[in-house]
């Protein structure tokens, strides 16, 4: 089973567009913290989103935001010229996101990239996901 979930702020705005077959995405870091105090480690995920999950993303998170996500681990292996195999982590593969509860914002609105709140806001409790990737089609 190669499925993760993730909690944490997105580290900046989501970029997004669409691919050559007519897919929209939304790329997005994600920064997850580790420990506490002195010993506080932040390491940052890679993240791409499709369709549905995309706009959601891109219409409703910016920088700061918490975010949950769920996802899968994208994995690439090749070999070199030299005949080395190697393996790379890519990116989380994002099935759902999903409003974060944190302390920084509890009017229930989304920040805007200007730190104001976004006019448009998603339903209490919502959330997006389910999308099948575009290699699924």
């Amino acid at each position: 089973m190669n499925q993760v979930w993730l909690n944490g702020r997105l580290a900046s705005d989501p970029e997004g567009g669409e691919s050559n077959g007519g897919v929209t995405y939304a790329k997005f870091a994600v920064a997850l913290e580790r420990g506490s105090g002195d010993n506080k480690e932040v390491m940052y995920l890679d993240c791409v989103a499709f369709r549905q999950t995309a706009d959601f993303v891109k219409k409703y998170f910016a920088k700061g935001n918490g975010i949950n996500v769920v996802g899968s681990i994208s994995v690439r292996d090749w070999t070199d010229q030299s005949g080395v195999k190697h393996r790379r982590t890519c990116e989380i593969l994002v099935k759902q996101v999903s409003f974060a509860v944190t302390g920084r914002s509890r009017s229930g609105g989304q920040a805007g990239k200007d730190g104001g709140e976004k006019e448009s806001r998603a339903p209490a409790g919502a959330a997006a996901g389910g999308d099948r990737e575009p290699w699924d089609d």
